[in-house]
């Protein structure tokens, strides 16, 4: 700790930069220097998880993604409002992001009215068009702070709104169709900024018109660094996602919900240990075919093994906050009740799966992080002990 205080304040606060709230929280009892720093590190962006739903794990034993190291993270919002409470800690803040957009627009106006150099941001737009209007009526929320949108592709009012997003990043599909990027172009919607996708496919067959051509002509595919493809009936043909694949070359993070397809020949096609996430779910049923097996892994993910930090596998649907499953769970892992933790037994078997295949193929040296359904597990690597892996609760 004395090496640490002789460092100046610009290196400390780097090495803060690594560390989770719970352990910033505790370093701030040192000193007054360090509860000084820690608290500009703490609070200097925040992330409120309105709107309901469940909660996010917060804990020691949590991994160290890159949204437990940037935010304070508020589960509920009359929390945040008793921190609001305190202008000394306010202060500090630089960056505040909603996880959706069910709030009180006098509670905005007034924190940007007292705060103005803070940054506001709406992650997730719950597809509420008149709710946006009256934000931008009052000046409090507008168009500028939507980095996220989502789309119910049901309905029309996305139209009204979408070309408007100037700080568009993300954007998330729903109930979509690949006829739906010809909507795109007759509205002349190009999104050549987007950098994070979700796509939802309920197509009966697989449409006529190419996936892969049409979302080149909306996006900039070589752009795309976290991609989430949920086809809840039939998957587009095999060809169509080839050629979809070998587009992506900046992706870093990819989550896939299909029927059993040729997972492999997709992961394939991009840049060979690029990759740091990687999630598929098998949809259709349980069954052994469908199951996270060592063999069928390393033959899907052999050509990234160097690279990958996080591994996901799962046959199920929806998990029971009857949250979709994808890339969210490990960035933000949720708390399980009591009633939901499966037997220990269960977890030894998943762990000694994932130890064989560590153990067979020699590789996956970053992994730090797998998903085997609904169960985290943590890959710890010692010198004196080994490899340990642990479940997360």
């Amino acid at each position: 700790m004395t090496t640490l205080l002789a460092l100046p304040d610009e290196i400390i606060l780097e090495i803060l930069n690594n560390f989770n709230q719970l352990i910033l929280l505790k370093l701030r009892a040192v000193n007054k220097r360090l509860y000084r720093l820690c608290n500009e590190k703490l609070f200097s962006s925040i992330f409120v998880n309105n709107g309901g739903g469940p909660k996010i794990l917060i804990n020691y034993d949590i991994p160290t993604t890159t949204f437990y190291q940037e935010y304070f993270i508020f589960n509920y919002y009359e929390k945040f409002i008793q921190f609001c409470l305190k202008p000394y800690m306010i202060e500090y803040v630089k960056k505040l992001v909603f996880f959706n957009d069910d709030i009180d627009p006098r509670a905005i106006r007034s924190l940007i009215n007292m705060y103005p150099k803070m940054s506001i941001f709406i992650e997730r737009q719950c597809g509420k068009y008149l709710q946006i209007r009256e934000f931008d009526i009052g000046n409090t929320l507008n168009k500028s702070m939507i980095t996220s949108f989502a789309i119910n592709a049901n309905f029309d009012s996305w139209g009204n709104i979408l070309p408007e997003l100037s700080r568009l990043n993300t954007l998330r599909i729903n109930n979509g169709s690949t006829e739906l990027f010809n909507q795109f172009q007759y509205k002349n919607i190009y999104l050549d900024q987007l950098k994070e996708f979700s796509l939802e496919l309920r197509e009966k067959q697989p449409s006529s018109t190419s996936l892969s051509t049409s979302m080149s002509k909306v996006f900039n595919l070589a752009a795309i660094q976290k991609l989430e493809l949920k086809f809840i009936s039939k998957p587009p043909l095999e060809a169509d996602l080839v050629n979809l694949f070998t587009q992506l070359f900046s992706l870093k993070h990819i989550s896939i919900i299909s029927q059993n397809i040729r997972f492999d020949e997709l992961i394939k096609q991009l840049i060979p240990n690029s990759l740091h996430s990687l999630y598929i779910n098998v949809i259709g049923g349980k069954s052994n075919n469908n199951s996270f097996e060592p063999i069928r892994i390393w033959e899907i993910s052999k050509t990234q093994c160097e690279s990958l930090v996080r591994l996901g596998w799962s046959n199920i649907i929806h998990n029971r906050k009857s949250k979709l499953y994808g890339l969210l769970e490990f960035e933000r892992i949720y708390e399980m009740g009591d009633n939901d933790i499966e037997e220990d037994d269960c977890d030894n078997e998943k762990i000694g799966k994932v130890d064989r295949l560590l153990r067979a193929y020699g590789a996956y040296r970053n992994l730090r992080q797998v998903v085997i359904d609904e169960d985290q597990f943590m890959i710890e690597r010692e010198m004196s002990v080994g490899v340990e892996i642990r479940s997360i609760r």
